[in-house]
């Protein structure tokens, strides 16, 4: 789902869960609802996650598999959070702390970053720092994207240097290009764009976001790639001056 091709990760996706349901073997359907809940959650299909991991949940309980449950625990706060976010915290730190328990550490780094979202959002920029920190200590790389892009909000919200957070939106989108995770490197961009934008420099978002967009073509309806064509559809045409490739350096 994070790789460029969204569209076929989504129909493969689909086609897995169709095939656990047709097995009735209860730990592939366990599996598959979870590991789908979570590239929802990914792409910020909130319905979606919500509807997979409740369903991954009540199995994970009948069978007793805490390593899915507390997952699937995760991911139901998280899309709470997401969809009210002025809604308590509690449920998702009490949640992530269950996870983060047990010597199983998939995702860990990125659980810590929607709590340093979650407090950020609600005004909470101390908090945020702490669970950031927290994610630096897990020892994954998957998700060092979406930790910068995390960290460049929580700069903006700290009303620190435009520079600073300009910094780590480009890392995160430099990340994700290495890793060919295309979906967090638009939502890093247009975190960047927003950025720009709001600088004076527009010209340059577009130049950023066209070329990223051309990776979803085929893609309506997700969240993050609605966000870019709305802001870039309130930027300047396209010049023909050659186009930036994502993540080039702004001014010094």
């Amino acid at each position: 789902m994070l790789l460029g091709d969204v569209a076929s990760a989504r129909d493969r996706l689909d086609l897995a869960l169709v095939r656990a349901e047709e097995l009735a073997i209860p730990y592939q359907r366990l599996s598959a609802l979870v590991y789908g809940a979570a590239q929802s959650a990914w792409a910020r299909d909130w319905a979606k996650t919500v509807s997979l991991a409740t369903k991954g949940l009540e199995i994970a309980e009948d069978l007793g598999v805490q390593n899915y449950s507390s997952l699937a625990r995760v991911l139901i706060e998280q899309a709470r959070l997401a969809e009210s976010p002025e809604a308590e915290i509690d449920g998702l730190e009490k949640a992530v702390r269950e996870r983060t328990g047990l010597e199983e550490r998939w995702w860990n780094s990125l659980f810590y970053g929607w709590l340093a979202e979650a407090h950020r959002r609600q005004g909470n920029p101390a908090a945020a720092e702490v669970f950031l920190d927290e994610a630096s200590k897990v020892d994954e790389f998957e998700f060092g994207a979406e930790l910068s892009r995390i960290r460049g909000e929580l700069r903006l919200a700290q009303a620190a240097e435009g520079s600073d957070a300009e910094r780590c939106f480009r890392e995160a989108m430099a990340i994700a290009d290495a890793q060919g995770a295309k979906l967090f490197e638009l939502r890093a961009a247009v975190a960047l764009g927003r950025l720009l934008v709001d600088r004076g420099r527009g010209d340059e978002a577009g130049r950023i976001l066209r070329p990223l967009l051309r990776w979803f073509d085929q893609v309506e309806d997700l969240a993050d790639v609605m966000d870019a064509r709305q802001l870039v559809a309130g930027l300047p045409p396209a010049s023909e001056a050659s186009t930036d490739p994502p993540g080039t350096p702004g001014p010094a």
